[in-house]
C-alpha cells in the first residue's frame, strides 16, 4: 500500500512537470531520463508522434532521483507490481485520490 501511494504522488509529479499524457509517463524508461546531470528528459509524445526534450524541474529531479535509488534495476520509471520488468498498467483512481505520503 504505502509503494502505491509514493507511485500515485510521484507519477502525478511526472504528469504536472512534464505535461505528459498518462501513458507517456507510464511507460517512461530510464533510459530516457538524464542519470548523469540530472537535468532533462526524453518523451515521446504519442499524440503528434515527436519526441522532445524537457528540463527537469527541481521537484521533477527529487522525485526522478529518488525512484532511481530505490529501484535502478527497472527498464521502467514507474515499473508495474507484477511479475517481470513491464511499465505500469493504467489505473488512475489513485491519482483522482492522491495526497502527499510521509516519507519516513
Amino acid at each position: 500500500m504505502r509503494r502505491k501511494l509514493f507511485d500515485q504522488f510521484d507519477l502525478a509529479v511526472v504528469l504536472l512537470d512534464t505535461g505528459a499524457r498518462y501513458s507517456e509517463a507510464a511507460t517512461l524508461t530510464w533510459a530516457a531520463v538524464d542519470t548523469t546531470t540530472w537535468q532533462r528528459l526524453i518523451l515521446f509524445r504519442s499524440k503528434v508522434g515527436k519526441e522532445g526534450q524537457i528540463a527537469l524541474t527541481e521537484r521533477l529531479c527529487t522525485v526522478l532521483r529518488d525512484r532511481w535509488n530505490r529501484r535502478p534495476n527497472s527498464a521502467y520509471v514507474f515499473a508495474g507490481y507484477g511479475e517481470g520488468d513491464g511499465p505500469r498498467g493504467h489505473a488512475t483512481a489513485g491519482i483522482q485520490k492522491g495526497h502527499r505520503p510521509r516519507r519516513v
